[in-house]
Protein backbone atom coordinates (compact mmCIF):
# COMPACT_ATOMS: atom_id res chain seq x y z
CA UNK A 1 0.00 0.00 0.00
CA UNK A 2 1.33 3.65 -0.91
CA UNK A 3 1.30 6.31 1.30
CA UNK A 4 -1.11 8.00 -1.49
CA UNK A 5 -3.49 4.79 -1.27
CA UNK A 6 -4.05 5.60 3.04
CA UNK A 7 -7.22 7.76 4.15
CA UNK A 8 -5.64 9.68 6.51
CA UNK A 9 -8.00 10.76 9.34
CA UNK A 10 -8.85 14.66 9.33
CA UNK A 11 -6.92 16.49 12.51
CA UNK A 12 -9.20 18.84 14.07
CA UNK A 13 -7.67 22.33 14.14
CA UNK A 14 -6.32 23.38 17.32
CA UNK A 15 -8.34 26.34 19.51
CA UNK A 16 -10.75 26.24 17.09
CA UNK A 17 -13.30 27.69 19.53
CA UNK A 18 -10.70 30.53 20.05
CA UNK A 19 -11.61 33.81 19.17
CA UNK A 20 -9.17 37.20 19.21
CA UNK A 21 -11.15 40.77 19.47
CA UNK A 22 -8.54 42.98 20.33
CA UNK A 23 -6.97 41.30 22.90
CA UNK A 24 -9.76 39.80 24.43
CA UNK A 25 -9.65 35.83 24.31
CA UNK A 26 -12.97 34.34 23.90
CA UNK A 27 -13.04 30.41 23.72
CA UNK A 28 -16.32 28.77 23.39
CA UNK A 29 -16.46 25.34 24.70
CA UNK A 30 -19.45 22.41 24.61
CA UNK A 31 -19.00 19.34 26.80
CA UNK A 32 -18.40 15.96 25.39
CA UNK A 33 -20.04 12.95 26.27
CA UNK A 34 -20.56 9.91 24.66
CA UNK A 35 -23.84 9.23 22.50
CA UNK A 36 -24.14 5.78 24.38
CA UNK A 37 -24.17 7.42 27.56
CA UNK A 38 -26.26 10.21 26.63
CA UNK A 39 -28.67 7.68 25.34
CA UNK A 40 -28.16 6.00 28.58
CA UNK A 41 -29.29 8.51 30.87
CA UNK A 42 -32.36 9.19 28.85
CA UNK A 43 -33.58 5.85 28.82
CA UNK A 44 -33.12 5.21 32.54
CA UNK A 45 -34.64 8.65 33.13
CA UNK A 46 -37.74 7.22 31.26
CA UNK A 47 -37.91 4.47 34.06
CA UNK A 48 -36.78 6.53 36.54
CA UNK A 49 -39.84 8.38 35.87
CA UNK A 50 -42.38 5.78 35.86
CA UNK A 51 -40.94 4.42 39.21
CA UNK A 52 -41.85 7.63 40.70
CA UNK A 53 -45.29 7.75 39.28
CA UNK A 54 -45.87 4.44 40.67
CA UNK A 55 -44.70 5.05 43.68
CA UNK A 56 -46.37 8.77 44.14
CA UNK A 57 -49.80 6.69 43.54
CA UNK A 58 -48.94 3.92 45.70
CA UNK A 59 -48.57 6.54 48.08
CA UNK A 60 -52.24 8.26 47.76
CA UNK A 61 -53.65 5.04 47.81
CA UNK A 62 -52.34 3.02 50.80
CA UNK A 63 -54.21 3.01 54.04
CA UNK A 64 -51.01 2.21 56.36
CA UNK A 65 -49.30 5.14 57.52
CA UNK A 66 -45.75 3.40 57.92
CA UNK A 67 -46.11 2.46 53.91
CA UNK A 68 -47.02 6.08 52.95
CA UNK A 69 -44.06 7.64 55.45
CA UNK A 70 -41.88 5.36 53.86
CA UNK A 71 -43.12 5.95 50.14
CA UNK A 72 -43.36 9.63 50.86
CA UNK A 73 -39.54 9.28 51.85
CA UNK A 74 -38.43 7.93 49.21
CA UNK A 75 -40.45 10.12 46.69
CA UNK A 76 -38.56 13.08 48.23
CA UNK A 77 -34.81 11.39 47.83
CA UNK A 78 -36.44 10.28 44.10
CA UNK A 79 -36.68 13.86 43.23
CA UNK A 80 -33.20 14.93 44.25
CA UNK A 81 -32.17 12.19 41.56
CA UNK A 82 -34.42 12.80 38.96
CA UNK A 83 -33.93 16.62 39.40
CA UNK A 84 -29.98 15.84 39.12
CA UNK A 85 -30.52 14.18 35.91
CA UNK A 86 -32.72 16.14 34.49
CA UNK A 87 -30.13 18.90 34.87
CA UNK A 88 -27.16 16.69 32.92
CA UNK A 89 -29.39 15.34 30.24
CA UNK A 90 -29.60 18.96 29.51
CA UNK A 91 -26.60 20.08 29.91
CA UNK A 92 -25.30 17.13 27.86
CA UNK A 93 -27.79 18.23 25.21
CA UNK A 94 -27.83 22.06 25.30
CA UNK A 95 -25.06 23.12 27.82
CA UNK A 96 -21.88 25.14 26.85
CA UNK A 97 -19.00 27.01 28.26
CA UNK A 98 -17.43 30.22 27.65
CA UNK A 99 -13.92 31.07 28.68
CA UNK A 100 -13.63 35.30 28.05
CA UNK A 101 -10.04 36.60 28.88
CA UNK A 102 -8.50 40.18 29.05
CA UNK A 103 -6.13 42.31 31.42
CA UNK A 104 -8.49 43.13 33.74
CA UNK A 105 -10.49 39.66 34.06
CA UNK A 106 -11.42 35.95 33.66
CA UNK A 107 -14.58 35.26 32.90
CA UNK A 108 -16.50 31.97 32.82
CA UNK A 109 -19.91 32.08 31.36
CA UNK A 110 -21.57 28.68 31.90
CA UNK A 111 -24.86 28.45 29.80
CA UNK A 112 -28.13 26.49 28.84
CA UNK A 113 -30.44 27.56 26.43
CA UNK A 114 -31.32 30.97 27.99
CA UNK A 115 -30.26 30.30 31.48
CA UNK A 116 -26.41 31.56 32.01
CA UNK A 117 -24.10 32.01 34.81
CA UNK A 118 -20.91 34.27 34.73
CA UNK A 119 -18.57 33.99 37.29
CA UNK A 120 -15.24 36.73 37.11
CA UNK A 121 -11.82 36.04 38.20
CA UNK A 122 -9.03 38.60 39.16
CA UNK A 123 -6.00 37.72 37.34
CA UNK A 124 -3.92 38.81 40.15
CA UNK A 125 -5.71 36.04 42.10
CA UNK A 126 -4.81 32.88 39.88
CA UNK A 127 -2.41 30.60 39.97
CA UNK A 128 -1.37 27.12 38.83
CA UNK A 129 -2.81 27.16 35.52
CA UNK A 130 -3.25 23.70 34.63
CA UNK A 131 -5.39 20.86 32.48
CA UNK A 132 -6.06 17.91 34.52
CA UNK A 133 -6.19 14.13 33.09
CA UNK A 134 -9.47 12.60 33.39
CA UNK A 135 -9.73 9.85 36.19
CA UNK A 136 -11.64 7.61 38.11
CA UNK A 137 -12.24 7.66 41.60
CA UNK A 138 -14.16 5.96 44.44
CA UNK A 139 -17.33 7.17 45.95
CA UNK A 140 -16.93 6.76 49.68
CA UNK A 141 -14.48 4.51 48.86
CA UNK A 142 -16.42 1.58 47.36
CA UNK A 143 -14.67 -0.58 45.21
CA UNK A 144 -17.56 -1.13 43.23
CA UNK A 145 -18.45 2.14 42.77
CA UNK A 146 -16.59 4.25 40.56
CA UNK A 147 -16.96 7.67 39.45
CA UNK A 148 -15.66 9.31 36.57
CA UNK A 149 -14.11 12.78 36.74
CA UNK A 150 -13.52 14.48 33.06
CA UNK A 151 -10.60 15.66 32.29
CA UNK A 152 -10.44 20.04 32.50
CA UNK A 153 -8.42 22.97 33.12
CA UNK A 154 -7.71 24.09 36.93
CA UNK A 155 -6.68 26.83 38.21
CA UNK A 156 -6.13 28.05 42.10
CA UNK A 157 -8.12 31.48 42.96
CA UNK A 158 -6.57 31.78 46.81
CA UNK A 159 -6.93 28.86 48.66
CA UNK A 160 -9.54 27.30 46.07
CA UNK A 161 -8.96 25.33 43.02
CA UNK A 162 -11.85 25.92 40.17
CA UNK A 163 -12.31 23.62 37.08
CA UNK A 164 -13.45 24.54 34.01
CA UNK A 165 -13.88 23.12 30.42
CA UNK A 166 -14.64 19.51 31.71
CA UNK A 167 -13.42 17.10 28.75
CA UNK A 168 -11.46 19.31 26.66
CA UNK A 169 -8.14 17.02 25.33
CA UNK A 170 -4.38 18.26 26.69
CA UNK A 171 -3.27 19.77 23.23
CA UNK A 172 -6.27 22.21 22.95
CA UNK A 173 -6.01 22.93 26.78
CA UNK A 174 -1.67 23.24 26.70
CA UNK A 175 -2.45 25.76 23.99
CA UNK A 176 -5.51 27.60 25.45
CA UNK A 177 -3.40 27.93 28.84
CA UNK A 178 -0.47 28.99 27.11
CA UNK A 179 -2.74 31.97 25.52
CA UNK A 180 -4.81 33.00 28.30
CA UNK A 181 -1.72 33.37 30.23
CA UNK A 182 -0.50 35.68 27.60
CA UNK A 183 -3.23 37.72 28.15
CA UNK A 184 -4.02 37.45 31.97
CA UNK A 185 -0.26 38.19 32.42
CA UNK A 186 0.16 34.97 34.87
CA UNK A 187 3.73 34.07 34.67
CA UNK A 188 4.87 30.42 34.30
CA UNK A 189 7.42 30.82 36.93
CA UNK A 190 4.22 30.97 39.57
CA UNK A 191 3.45 27.56 38.73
Amino acid sequence: MTIEAIKFEKAPPLLAGLQNNSGELTYAWRPREATFQTVFKAVWLCGWTVAGYVAFTQAKSTADFNGRAFLIFWLMAWSIGWTYSIYQLVWILLGSQTAIANSQALTIASRIGPFARKRYYRPDQISRFRWTESRSTRQLNSATNPIRQPSGVNFDYGSKTIKILDGIDEPEAEALISRFREVLQIKRASE
